[in-house]
C-alpha cells in the first residue's frame, strides 16, 4: 500500500476516534448538569478510579455511583469548558487533558460556588469497542477553594 494513503487513513481514524471520545465527554457534561447518575456512570469503566484532590480515591463504578447519589441530591451543576480538550490516542488507550469552570449551586439556599478545575483522564477502549474513562484525576487552581 501507498504510505501516503496509509497515513491519511490513520489520520482519519484518529479524527473519528477523537470525535467519539468528545461525544463521550458531552454525554458526561449532560449527565452532570441534569443530575443523571445512570448516564454519568455509562461513560466510566467498571474499574474506574477517581482520584480527587480533596477526598479519598473511589475505585469501582458502584462506589462512584453511591457517591454521586448524594452529590446530585444536594447540588446542581453547570460546566463551562475552558479552552480545547487535548486528546491523545495510542491503540486502545487515550489520554484526555482539559479544564472546566464548574459552578455548583446548593439546592437548599441557591448559593453558587464556582471553581476552576484541571482534569486528566485515561480512557480505555473495551472489548465492545467503546471508550470508557478508567482513571479520572483533578485538582483545583484556586488555593482557598472549599469543595
Amino acid at each position: 500500500m501507498n504510505n501516503k494513503l496509509d497515513n491519511h487513513q490513520g489520520i482519519n481514524l484518529a479524527k473519528s476516534e477523537t470525535a467519539v471520545i468528545e461525544s463521550l465527554y458531552q454525554d458526561w457534561i449532560t449527565a452532570v448538569e441534569t443530575g443523571n447518575t445512570d448516564l454519568y456512570l455509562s461513560v466510566l469503566s467498571e474499574n474506574i478510579e477517581l482520584i480527587p484532590t480533596d477526598a479519598p480515591a473511589l475505585r469501582t463504578n458502584k462506589d462512584y455511583g453511591d457517591f454521586l447519589k448524594t452529590v446530585f441530591v444536594d447540588d446542581s451543576f453547570k460546566i463551562n469548558q475552558i479552552g480545547d480538550r487535548e486528546i491523545i490516542i495510542s491503540g486502545n488507550l487515550a489520554y484526555a487533558r482539559y479544564d472546566y469552570e464548574i459552578i455548583r449551586t446548593s439546592k437548599n439556599d441557591q448559593i453558587s460556588y464556582p471553581t476552576i478545575r484541571n482534569f486528566l483522564d485515561i480512557l480505555m477502549k473495551n472489548e465492545s469497542g467503546n471508550w470508557k474513562v478508567t482513571k479520572h484525576i483533578w485538582n483545583y487552581t484556586e488555593p482557598d477553594v472549599i469543595p
